[in-house]
Order: C-alpha cells, then sequence, then structure tokens
C-alpha cells in the first residue's frame, strides 16, 4: 500500500500490477489529506490520516469506511494505528484513544475512549506492537522510553537518554533510529544488532528494517544502505541529495542549482551551502557541511570555462568553485563585501551575481550603504555608494542587458535599480542610475514586485511580476524620466483582433526564461508552466500537475541548455526537465547534426535537425525532388515527426534535408535514411 503526501493511494501487487485509490486525494478535506502511517490487519489497512482514520479494503479495493475520532467527530491528527488482540489503538497528536475492535458502529467518535496512561510525557510518539501486545513510546525531558501494555497495565520496557528519531515495530522486531545509529530489538526488548559505521562513512539512518539476511536502511545523506551479508553498499539515483532548488544557471551543457533559500521576511532558511551540477546526464552534490555560513541563493558561471561558478550566498558573501570545489570565499575579511551587522559574523548577504561581457562580475551586498560592487577582471574590487540614494534594503538578481546596464531587483516592493557606468567603471563621473517605480505610458502605477528579469533576442527586457509579465521595449530610454515606461502584453483575440486581457495579469510570475526561437517560458506560483510566442501573444503551452509530468504547479526558477533545448523548471517540490524543440542559433551552418539517422521503422518520435542558422528555412524532399514537409527551424533546430504533408509515415529511402537562412546566401543540405 504506497501512500501519497496528497491522499493519493497505490495499491501494488507481487506481478507489478498497480491500482489507484484516488478518493482521499480527489475529496475536499479541510487541512492536509497527508496520511501518516499505514497499519494492515487481515483484509483491512488503517490509514492514519491528519483528520481521522481511513480503512481501506483490500481485497474489494476501495474504502469502507472513514472514522473521525475528536470530539462531537471533530477532525483530529491521528499519528498511527495499532490492533492488538480485540482492541484498536489511534494515537492522537495528545492522546491514546482505544476502542473495541467488534464494535459495528466505530464511525461514532463516543465509541473511542481516552486511555488512561499511569505515566507523564512531554510527547506522545508512536503505538506499535510484536504480536498483539501493544507499546508507547513517547519522550519526556530528553529521554525517550517505550511502555508495553501486559494484563492490562502498562509497564516500562525501554529507557535511553536523549531523544531519538523513531521507534517502531516490523516483522516481530522493535527498531530504535538514532540521528547516528540504529538498534534492532527483540519482542522482549534485548538489543539483537547495533549499526552505527558503514565501513565507508558513519550512519545517519532515518529508517530501517531487517528482511532475511539482508539489512535496508533510508539514510540522510547515503540514499538507501543495503547489508548483504557483512558489506554495505549505497544505492541512491541520480540526482541532487535534496531536493532544494532556488536558483538555476546554466551554460553551453552545464547546468548549476543552487540549494538553498530565504523565507518570506528575507531571512535565512538555514540550509548549508548546496551546489549542484548536472553534466553529461551524471549529477555531483557539492554541500559544505561543517561551513558556518548557510543559503546559497544566486550563481554566475564564467562565460570563459563552465567548470568555474560563482555563488551567492545569503550569509557569508561570495563563494567562488572550480569543478565544484570550494576555492576562495569573498566576505568582510579579504573584500569591500560589508556585513549586516560588522561585529557579527555570517550577515554578509549577497543577493544577485553576473558577469558582463568585459569579464567583471557584479554583485549586490544588500542591507549596506553600498549594495553595488564588482569584482573586476583584474582581481580588484569596485565599490558604488549609491544606498542612500535607494529607499531599498535587500537586493536581489542582477540582470545585464545589450547596453551593459545593470538591472537589479529592490526586493520586498521596491521595484527595479537600473545603472550605466557608460563603458567606464572606474570613473563614475559619467555614471547614470535611477530607482524605477514600475509605471506605464500614461505614467499610471502597474507594480514593484519584480519575480525575475531576462534579456531576448532583440535584446528587449522582459520582467516577471506578481502583477503578469511587463516588458521595457526600449531599455536604452531609462535615462529619459519623463518616457520610460513599462508596457503590458496585449493577448489578442484571433477572429476579431480585439484585445482580450494582458499576459498573466492575475497571476504571480515567478520565473522567465528566453529559448532560442526567442520564445518565453513563464513560471508561476500557483499555476504551473506556460510556454508562449516571441511576442507573448499567444500561448503555445501550458504544462501543470493535472497534464503532464510536473511535480509542481509552484514554479521557483527556469534555465535552458542552449545546445539542447532541454527546459529545466525549479519547483518548490524538487526539479524537472522537458525536451524542448527550440536551441540557440548560429551565423552560419556548423556542425549540423540529425538524430536519430537512420531511422529505423520501429521509432515513432520526432527527428531533429540541429546545428542550424537562426530560424531556418527547412524542406525535406526524397531523392526524386518530391517535397515531403517544410518548417522552419526554431533558433537552431528543426523537427520532422517523419510524416508528410498528409500525415502519413514517409516510405523507406533516402530524403534530402534543404536548409537556407532568410536571404538565401547560406544553405546546407543534409541526408536521412528512413526505414518504414
Amino acid at each position: 500500500v504506497l501512500a501519497y503526501d496528497n491522499g493519493n493511494i497505490d495499491l501494488l501487487y507481487d506481478n507489478g500490477d498497480i491500482y489507484n485509490i484516488s478518493d482521499i486525494a480527489r475529496k475536499l478535506i479541510l487541512g492536509s489529506p497527508q496520511i501518516n502511517r499505514i497499519f494492515i490487519h487481515e483484509k483491512y489497512a488503517y490509514l492514519a490520516c491528519n483528520f481521522g482514520i481511513i480503512v481501506l479494503d483490500l481485497d474489494r479495493k476501495e474504502i469502507k469506511n472513514t472514522y473521525f475520532i475528536g470530539y462531537n467527530a471533530l477532525h483530529v491528527n491521528v499519528k498511527n494505528v495499532f490492533i492488538g488482540r480485540d482492541s484498536i489503538y489511534a494515537l492522537t497528536d495528545s492522546l491514546l484513544k482505544i476502542a473495541p475492535l467488534t464494535n459495528p458502529f466505530l464511525e461514532d467518535f463516543s465509541v473511542w475512549k481516552n486511555e488512561k496512561l499511569n505515566f507523564s510525557y512531554d510527547e506522545l510518539n508512536n503505538v506499535c506492537g510484536v504480536g498483539e501486545q501493544p507499546a508507547i513510546f513517547f519522550q519526556r525531558n530528553d529521554s525517550s522510553f517505550v511502555f508495553q501494555k501486559q494484563d492490562g497495565a502498562w509497564t516500562k520496557k525501554w529507557e535511553v537518554a536523549g531523544k531519538i528519531r523513531r521507534f517502531y515495530a516490523y516483522n516481530k522486531q522493535y527498531y530504535a533510529i538514532f540521528q547516528n545509529k540504529v538498534e534492532v530489538y527483540n519482542s522482549f526488548f534485548s538489543l539483537q544488532t547495533r549499526i552505527d559505521d558503514y565501513g565507508f562513512a558513519k550512519a545517519n539512518p532515518h529508517y530501517c528494517f531487517v528482511s532475511g539476511n539482508n539489512t535496508y536502511i533510508a539514510d540522510d545523506f547515503h540514499g538507501l544502505v543495503v547489508k548483504e551479508q557483512n558489506s554495505y553498499k549505497s544505492v541512491y539515483p541520480n540526482a541532487p541529495i535534496y531536493s532544494h532548488a532556488f536558483q538555476m544557471a546554466s551554460l553551453g551543457d552545464y547546468l548549476y542549482v543552487a540549494g538553498g533559500a530565504i523565507d518570506l521576511a528575507y531571512g535565512n532558511r538555514y540550509f548549508k551551502p548546496e551546489l549542484y551540477r548536472f553534466y553529461d546526464e551524471k549529477w555531483n552534490s557539492s554541500i559544505l557541511w561543517e561551513s558556518g555560513s548557510f543559503d546559497l541563493i544566486d550563481l554566475a558561471i564564467d562565460p570563459y570555462d563552465p567548470k568555474h561558478v560563482f555563488g551567492a550566498t545569503w550569509s557569508d558573501g561570495v563563494y567562488e568553485y572550480y569543478d565544484d570545489k570550494l576555492q576562495n570565499i569573498y566576505n568582510q575579511d579579504n573584500s569591500p563585501l560589508e556585513n549586516v551587522a560588522p561585529f557579527t559574523k555570517n550577515f554578509v548577504r549577497i543577493g544577485g551575481l553576473a558577469f558582463d561581457d568585459f569579464h567583471n562580475l557584479w554583485v549586490t551586498n544588500s542591507a549596506v550603504s553600498a549594495p553595488l560592487k564588482v569584482l573586476k577582471n583584474d582581481g580588484t574590487w569596485k565599490v558604488f555608494s549609491i544606498g542612500n540614494f535607494l529607499d531599498a534594503v535587500n537586493y536581489g538578481k542582477i540582470l545585464i542587458d545589450d547596453y551593459l546596464q545593470k538591472w537589479v531587483i529592490l526586493l520586498q516592493g521596491h521595484g527595479l535599480l537600473v545603472y550605466n557606468d557608460n563603458y567606464t567603471i572606474d570613473d563614475e563621473s559619467d555614471d547614470i542610475y535611477r530607482q524605477i517605480k514600475i509605471t506605464d505610458e500614461n505614467g499610471n502605477f502597474l507594480t514593484n514586485m519584480v519575480n525575475d528579469m531576462a534579456v531576448d533576442k532583440d535584446g528587449v527586457v522582459w520582467l516577471a511580476t506578481d502583477k503578469g509579465v511587463l516588458v521595457y521595449y526600449n531599455p536604452a530610454g531609462f535615462r529619459d524620466n519623463d518616457n520610460f515606461y513599462a508596457s503590458q502584453v496585449r493577448v489578442y483575440e484571433e477572429e476579431n483582433d480585439t484585445v482580450v486581457q494582458y499576459l498573466l495579469e492575475t497571476q504571480n510570475v515567478t520565473a522567465i526564461a528566453v529559448d532560442g526561437a526567442n520564445r518565453k517560458w513563464l513560471g508561476t506560483e500557483s499555476g504551473g508552466v506556460f510556454l508562449v510566442s516571441a511576442d507573448g501573444q499567444k500561448t503555445i503551452v501550458r504544462f501543470n500537475t493535472d497534464n503532464s509530468p510536473l511535480v509542481s504547479n509552484s514554479i521557483v526558477d527556469i534555465t535552458i541548455n542552449d545546445n539542447s533545448g532541454e527546459v529545466f523548471f525549479a519547483t518548490d517540490k524538487g526539479l524537472i526537465s522537458y525536451r524542448g524543440s527550440a536551441t540557440t542559433g548560429h551565423d552560419d551552418y556548423y556542425d549540423v547534426y540529425v538524430f536519430p539517422n537512420p531511422v529505423k521503422s520501429n521509432y515513432q518520435g520526432n527527428i531533429t535537425i540541429t546545428g542550424l542558422v537562426t530560424n531556418s528555412d527547412i524542406k525535406i524532399t526524397d531523392v526524386a525532388g518530391n517535397l515531403v514537409y517544410e518548417t522552419k527551424a526554431l533558433g537552431g533546430q528543426a523537427i520532422w515527426n517523419g510524416k508528410d504533408f498528409s500525415g502519413k509515415r514517409v516510405a523507406t529511402g533516402v530524403y534530402l534535408v534543404f536548409a537556407s537562412n532568410s536571404y538565401g546566401n547560406k544553405t546546407y543540405v543534409a541526408k536521412i535514411l528512413f526505414f518504414n
């Protein structure tokens, strides 16, 4: 019986069949539908839920009953259920309730009585048992205890100093899961096994069970640890260690993920600095466990070397990595970066990083008088003391546009800072900068809550805001105080060419990325992902949890591998990617590649032609010159489904791909061997 945190249930059978029961997930339930524990008794599964108890008939594959056991049938959080002899026990947040198992009216809350316990406790943690004798695990004054019910009375059977993570029963044994070890006891609470070291690492267990001669441990840092005979091995997916994903950065085939976070009050979430790298279909995790700093929240990849990356921490300045290894830390001790509290460590709060075309690294430093700083390409620092000019305290991401202007998000709803150094980074006399309150062409205030920014292929600056998507079509015009405004993207009705609405104006848009065809990927706080046309006026596709494998509708960040077109989505529940159809185009035909080639008869997917000039015109013919298909490349990649204009799969043979740019002065011909 598999239970998910949204209340969904799968029954998985030995032959691999899966039967889904979605009643709890689909039903409107006050509070969380989460299932906390499952207890199997005869043909029934008793589900301890956040609102009560669900009884699942495993033979009939249906919900048999629901017990709301709070006073007056109110919802109450049930931690676990245990059946011993002729009684059913339910552990809530503060009470142990008991009812006769044979009572036909268990759905009546008055049948459930509070069990009298002859001991005090701080926290009841679990009710379980080996055989029919129930045992209660609880904690008091930093000590852990187990009492067992015998002849109607509760007797202490086990005690240990300190708190433990879990205590439970499985397959006639009791398991005590500590922070750094596992202890397994028999039914008489005699210690049988202790595991605190795997040989390759110390233990950090969360769960364990013994089956036959094998032991299985769910470990904090080492995935699933399996003991076979006398040796341990670690089994874990090719993925980051944690699902934290706050910001991403990509360059070529390299993807980096910053696994920190800040809370709604712009304080720390206290995640150790987590850097994840994805390259060549493999993940590498770099977590500074012993570091005294927290929350890596932004990244900048060296444009000259994708193994060289800088990270912004919301506590200890700028981290410099090479090949996933920490090389330097820039903070108040060795740079002009400033601490929020001068005599307190871990308050050098960096919100954003970006490289300019001259290989200078621009940095935002929050809650200080000089929020904008730059690490120049010669290794020296330059400080811009503009903090008194601004009414913001915390500073976020930096975007550098086609004019090398620096756009900075002023957090907490303070709009934008735009800074132009006129290509003279050391001469501040010609610098121009403004704090932007975002208005439309009529001077009407739109919003100051900016979540993300992007520059598209035409040099236009796009903003993801709490009021949808806004655009600065003339980013260089910010010097003109009277004529610098943002535009809302008008979405038209195709039939009568009238404005229906503005692009996502009712959505809190949290992330934006531009693909190789200049289309925009837009992430939202609760509505999933939208792909819109280059001008934003047409929605091409929308992904959410109902129509796609997207793991959450809450999107944190989006980035794109321009070589492959793969689009990466960071959500509040982890990462997922989508094989997009657009890549970055080239000025000339470079390393044109057709995949797959040859196309086998059993292949049903798309055929991709990559390495093209941007937005090439594509014509596909047979060897006799008959046109079977034509399309336009999305950036540097074209897609063919292997069918002709009538929608039929083409016949076996050799096909020619003719590619040309819009002027017709650059061309390329490729061949495809096709089997049908």
